[in-house]
């Protein structure tokens, strides 16, 4: 009679192992759907920060860019004016001011 007994407390284990079965399978695949989001957030994240990368330095170099057309004009009239005449550091601060502005810029 004892193995009449063991088979209903067997079929019991055996219901109750499908059961979790299915459970933690559910998990599973919960579990990677989340990585894969989070997978594809990171790589979001990073393509986003590489074209926020490009675009401020392609800013940086246009605005030293810009101010170094100040300094080409200033160094272009200074050249048609006699040379006591030039003030020879005028187009020296414009490279200056334009160098110290825009050289932190490119360490990004």
């Amino acid at each position: 009679m004892e193995p009449a007994k063991e088979l209903p407390d067997s079929a019991a284990a055996l219901a109750e192992a499908i059961t979790l079965a299915a459970e933690l399978t559910g998990e599973v695949e919960s579990l990677k759907d989340e990585a894969l989001r989070a997978r594809a957030e990171v790589d979001n994240i990073r393509k986003r920060s590489q074209a926020e990368v490009a675009s401020i330095r392609r800013y940086a170099v246009e605005g030293f860019a810009r101010e170094l057309l100040g300094v080409r004009d200033s160094l272009d009239l200074a050249r048609g004016l006699p040379l006591s005449a030039r003030g020879g550091d005028v187009g020296e601060k414009k490279w200056s001011k334009a160098w110290t502005s825009h050289s932190n810029s490119w360490t990004v």
